[in-house]
């Protein structure tokens, strides 16, 4: 199993945050990494997900309200693909001192369709 549950409301621990979002967050056991699909640079890995949003673990702080074109590499094809793209802006972004490393969430614009099954195939077949 590649991905496990985390609370419900868990956002970095940010009242603030908990407040707007009320998706299940799912949490990978394994690196799943994101990159930016115009320039092909690595922006990080996701330290969780859902169909809304998704917390990403990055080497620098990202610009909060910008929006990002991303395209995340899947632990298997799914669907026939090996990446999903999408958009996705930074509401918010934060130093982990003890992990030395950015927390940043994102809200992600909405999907398309295709994008949307294939990110719940990955949810409900790498969830614990």
């Amino acid at each position: 199993m590649l991905l496990k549950k985390t609370a419900a409301d868990f956002v970095n621990g940010d009242a603030q945050h908990l407040k707007k979002n009320r998706s299940r967050r799912y949490s990978p056991s394994v690196s799943l990494k994101v990159f930016n699909r115009e320039t092909g640079e690595r922006i990080g890995r996701i330290g969780n997900i859902s169909l809304t949003g998704l917390m990403l673990q990055t080497s620098r702080c990202l610009q909060v309200n910008s929006t990002h074109p991303f395209a995340l590499i899947l632990p298997a094809p799914i669907k026939g693909a090996r990446t999903v793209a999408f958009d996705a802006c930074c509401v918010w972004s934060n130093f982990d001192a003890s992990q030395r490393v950015y927390l940043s969430g994102f809200a992600l614009d909405p999907l398309t369709d295709q994008n949307q099954d294939i990110i719940q195939v990955l949810i409900n077949s790498y969830s614990s």
